[in-house]
């Protein structure tokens, strides 16, 4: 497990999830879209 200031994010297995605030596209999804729930990213 992963933490920033306003976004986290985990492993588990093979498959990276992240959430949070992501106004500057830290969770990895190609959006600033904020998440309060896991979001598989793309490896």
């Amino acid at each position: 497990m992963s933490a920033g200031l306003r976004h986290s994010c985990a492993v588990t297995g093979d498959d990276l999830y992240c959430w949070g605030e992501n106004s500057n596209g830290e969770l990895g999804i190609d959006s600033t879209t904020p998440s309060s729930v896991p979001i598989m990213v793309p490896l």
